[in-house]
């Protein structure tokens, strides 16, 4: 049996060599972590972030009228996040006060 340490490779047990935008999960595999994008992000994790973040009134609004302005918007994950970090800074890491 081969036993491998997090981050390295099963054939050589050398340590895995990242490319430039990439770091190591929680499970060990490397995953992009691109500024702007969802790369590596999985959909479990961007339902999370968009059920709490839309349970705040003034972010729910803003979410609703952007979806009527881009008809795409709710289907498409860079674009959700985009908004979600847009709202982090306009309103800071907990939101508006309720």
């Amino acid at each position: 049996e081969l036993r491998v340490a997090a981050g390295e490779t099963a054939k050589t047990g050398q340590p895995a060599r990242k490319r430039p935008g990439e770091q190591a999960g929680r499970s060990g595999k490397m995953e992009n972590r691109s500024p702007g994008g969802t790369e590596g992000m999985s959909p479990e994790i961007l339902a999370r972030i968009e059920k709490r973040m839309l349970q705040n009134p003034d972010i729910r609004r803003e979410f609703e009228k952007r979806a009527k302005e881009d008809p795409d918007f709710r289907n498409n994950p860079k674009k959700k996040m985009a908004f979600f970090r847009e709202m982090r800074q306009k309103f800071g890491r907990q939101g508006p006060p309720h």
